[in-house]
């Protein structure tokens, strides 16, 4: 079912700068590690964007996968600190490839 445009406009929002890779004609090459001096480069060009970012969780229940392409689903997740790499390996990348 299609929601309301002028219900979605009403949500609470932030505007924020998301920024974005400018288009290049060749593909974009960047090392995680020290590269040979001979390695080909093209590190992307980030251009920001003003965006509006809705809160959506007020319509959660009528949000689906097949109608808005988004769905929204509160499930409690046994990590209590995700600033842990291990428990996110451990625990929550687990939880989230069983949920999906």
């Amino acid at each position: 079912m299609p929601l309301d445009p002028a219900e979605i406009a009403g949500l609470p929002h932030v505007v924020a700068s998301l920024h974005y890779a400018a288009p290049s004609d060749r593909p974009f090459r960047s090392y995680a590690y020290d590269a040979p001096a001979d390695a080909p480069r093209n590190e992307p060009v980030y251009v920001a964007h003003q965006a509006t970012i809705r809160d959506v969780r007020p319509l959660a229940r009528r949000l689906s996968l097949d109608d808005q392409g988004i769905a929204l689903i509160d499930r409690p997740s046994a990590v209590t600190d995700f600033g842990d790499e291990a428990l996110l390996r451990r625990i929550y990348y687990p939880e989230t490839i069983e949920l999906v």
